[in-house]
């Protein structure tokens, strides 16, 4: 009321709290209140199902509140199945959104009209339509996904596709260079369109984050990626690939690109049928992965301890190595203990010892980082003694 709401705090529905009974009137109040006095700029609402009455008054609330930029939509519907009144709501009074989510909601083909004109807008960060049946929209909205420059964030996660919508979803988005970010999770990707996702790998030097988890995605697709796709982005910080049956090989093939390519600092394989032949992998060649910082991978490491602390000799990028009981080894092993040792004084910028030409200021904050633990602030002074002098 009176415009108090801070406009940087999401304001978020769920009709979930309410009783069935009652989930029309306190919907229609949240709405009517909010199209009198609010100005948010970050709406969420959730677990509803919009009657003629909410729908209109919701589209009211679009249409007249000009300040909103970010909009999620979760688990939405109408009493009428149409999400239409979106299109005209969205797009009056000069909005700009940034941000639009809708999660578990139902898309007809008509419906698609407003997401044709969210693409269109110019202002468009953030897309994240998960969880839905897409086969009805990626033909319409593909060629707006490939010409949307304001675009950053794509995500379709747990999305339905037939095999024909997921080509076109895969070469859409790899004609979008401005792409930071994309998630694929659950998608059914499998290794069927391992040529798409190569070229989308070849083609977005702006790529930095890729998530491709529960896609039944095999070694041979990794193999071809390995001496392809990734082996030439450049640009791509963090890749998840868990719940996938990448096998030995496939973590073979990626040892070698983690190898070659630096760029690549976190990396999840949980849950992908990587065995001892895969963990040996590994764990040896992190010696020679100089730009690795985050390795999430199965338990079969464990048993790999030694192999692990021998790459850590030389290995000063990595920070954290996470299995399912590594938390439990760290405090009962005392191999893993080590591990956990020369993890710490990577994430206490160990590197800097053997870098030419640090500047010996820089080193008060490295210790200072570091002052609770004895251990590695001993290891520290005993590598560089000259450090003693210099805080004398």
């Amino acid at each position: 009321m009176d415009d108090r709401w801070p406009s940087e705090i999401p304001l978020s529905f769920d009709g979930s709290s309410f009783e069935e009974k009652q989930i029309d009137d306190a919907i229609f109040t949240f709405f009517e209140t909010l199209r009198n006095w609010g100005k948010v700029r970050d709406l969420c609402v959730k677990n509803v199902m919009l009657s003629l009455k909410s729908k209109d008054i919701f589209e009211s609330v679009l249409e007249f509140n000009p300040s909103i930029s970010k909009l999620t939509l979760m688990n939405v519907s109408t009493q009428d199945g149409d999400m239409l009144f979106l299109s005209k709501s969205l797009f009056s009074s000069g909005k700009k959104i940034r941000e639009f989510t809708m999660d578990k909601c139902q898309l007809r083909r008509r419906d698609t009209i407003f997401l044709l004109r969210l693409l269109g807008i110019g202002s468009l960060n953030v897309l994240n339509l998960r969880n839905m049946d897409l086969d009805e929209s990626i033909p319409r909205i593909s060629s707006r996904i490939s010409a949307c420059t304001t675009l950053r964030h794509c995500d379709f996660s747990g999305c339905q596709m037939c095999p024909e919508s997921r080509l076109e979803l895969l070469r859409a988005l790899s004609k979008n260079t401005s792409l930071k970010y994309i998630s694929l999770q659950n998608c059914g990707i499998g290794s069927s369109v391992a040529k798409e996702l190569d070229n989308l790998l070849k083609n977005i030097s702006s790529l930095e984050i890729l998530d491709l988890s529960s896609n039944n995605i095999r070694g041979e697709m990794i193999s071809l990626l390995s001496k392809s796709g990734l082996a030439k982005n450049k640009s791509l910080q963090k890749l998840i690939l868990s719940q996938n049956p990448i096998g030995d090989n496939g973590a073979r093939c990626l040892v070698e690109v983690l190898i070659s390519n630096p760029t690549i600092q976190y990396l999840s394989l949980v849950d992908c049928e990587i065995w001892a032949p895969g963990c040996y992998a590994l764990a040896t060649g992190l010696a020679r992965m100089t730009g690795l910082k985050d390795l999430i991978v199965d338990g079969e490491m464990e048993d790999f301890a030694n192999e692990v602390l021998k790459s850590l000799e030389s290995n000063m990028t990595l920070r954290y190595l996470w299995t399912d009981r590594t938390a439990y080894l760290f405090h009962k092993d005392r191999t893993w203990r080590l591990v956990e040792f020369y993890l710490r004084l990577n994430r206490a910028k160990r590197r800097m010892l053997v870098e030419p030409r640090v500047a010996m200021s820089l080193w008060s904050l490295v210790l200072e980082g570091i002052s609770g633990n004895p251990h590695l602030t001993y290891h520290i002074l005993r590598q560089k003694p000259e450090l003693m002098a210099f805080n004398a």
